[in-house]
């Protein structure tokens, strides 16, 4: 039998090579580098505002996923991304494309069709998206500043990102990124700039977690654009 120091060696090991994978999910042979592979790595996972919501009534237990796709290309990291109210279906599913540009990062927004059917980050559906099939959420792009290693904060710019959900006529996203915490503001606006979706109090806080959280019987928050 191995001795106490002998499994700790081999656990090491094994952690550093799980580790090594993970990078190498995002990165793929196409050899992604730079600040954009910075913000993969730090969204890539599952994040919870459980802690938030349970402190705070006015806000409610989402779980936040970040799954890296399309790892073989050369043009910059791309994540499947959903929201989910704890233990219901997915209500808002987006691509995120990562892209280089100086001082930070822009990250490119996108729907795709047929939503509800990558619920749960499906595998051999996501395999068959390609970018061909996706659609620009033109004026949505959140530009990130990198304010420390492994930290980086923007946001929409100014009222180019349109929404109609519940009167509105644009969107603003407000973003601090961190690898154990994700600091989301999400908000509509109407024509005369009065708030008509999104919290009011302030962000969403998510932790990183590792596994799913219990169901909640909660009802649904406030969709985001």
């Amino acid at each position: 039998m191995f001795g106490r120091s002998a499994r700790a060696r081999m656990s090491l090991s094994m952690s550093s090579r799980l580790m090594g994978l993970g990078l190498l999910l995002i990165v793929g042979s196409g050899c992604v580098s730079g600040r954009a592979q910075e913000v993969a790595v730090i969204l890539t996972g599952e994040f919870s505002s459980r802690e938030q919501a349970e402190a705070d009534p006015e806000y409610f237990p989402i779980q936040l996923r970040h799954v890296p796709i399309w790892v073989d290309r050369a043009d910059g990291p791309w994540l499947y991304v959903e929201q989910a109210l704890e233990g219901k279906a997915p209500y808002r599913q987006r691509i995120y494309h990562l892209v280089n540009v100086e001082g930070g990062v822009r990250s490119e927004i996108f729907t795709m069709p047929s939503a509800p059917e990558y619920a749960g980050a499906n595998a051999e559906r996501l395999s068959a998206l390609t970018p061909d099939d996706l659609t620009p959420r033109e004026g949505c792009a959140i530009e990130l500043e990198r304010i420390a290693k492994g930290h980086y904060r923007g946001s929409t710019v100014d009222d180019e990102c349109t929404s109609t959900l519940a009167g509105a006529t644009y969107a603003t996203s407000e973003v601090d990124l961190r690898h154990r915490e994700l600091v989301t503001w999400d908000r509509g606006y109407d024509a005369d700039g009065n708030q008509v979706w999104g919290a009011t109090a302030g962000p969403y806080r998510f932790r990183r977690i590792e596994a799913g959280a219990p169901s909640t019987e909660s009802s649904p928050p406030d969709s985001t654009p």
